[in-house]
């Protein structure tokens, strides 16, 4: 089951990063065909009915436009129904359903690890530190990992 988990993750991320790339295509397409969007933000209710008024006198860009446009609607949709997460922020501590799957399927059963900072080092969240006789100088996170101890 772990692994049918991280699977899910896994697509899920796969597919934010495709929306990503699907977007970024068509806020590339609109302004080489003289069409630029003067409101306040992208992807916003207003972006979208600003999208659809769009139509272009070639059927060939009309048909590439539409394209893009049905992509995105159809990523975004299937982004809300695979990435609520039963209706959003719901996981501890503040962290969202989806960070907490996340989390569950890459680092497994916490158990496993003998202290917390253990489970940092794993994660990736390993402070740096220059530190010469008494004086100490803490830095940000690393981004070093441990070889995570063998699943019991």
């Amino acid at each position: 089951m772990h692994e049918a988990v991280r699977d899910i993750v896994r697509l899920r991320s796969a597919a934010s990063e495709d929306l990503r790339k699907k977007r970024q295509m068509l806020l590339s397409f609109l302004p080489r065909h003289g069409r630029v969007f003067t409101g306040c933000k992208n992807w916003s209710r207003a972006h979208a009915c600003w999208l659809a008024a769009q139509r272009f006198d070639h059927p060939a860009q009309q048909l590439v436009f539409q394209d893009q446009v049905n992509a995105i609607t159809d990523a975004q949709l299937a982004e809300l129904v695979h990435g609520a997460g039963g209706g959003g922020p719901s996981g501890a501590g503040g962290v969202s359903f989806i960070v907490a799957v996340t989390f569950v399927s890459e680092a497994g059963d916490v158990r496993r690890f003998d202290n917390p900072r253990q489970l940092m080092a794993f994660l990736g969240l390993v402070p740096s530190e220059g530190s010469t006789g008494d004086a100490v100088k803490r830095g940000g996170l690393t981004l070093a990992t441990i070889a995570a101890p063998a699943a019991s």
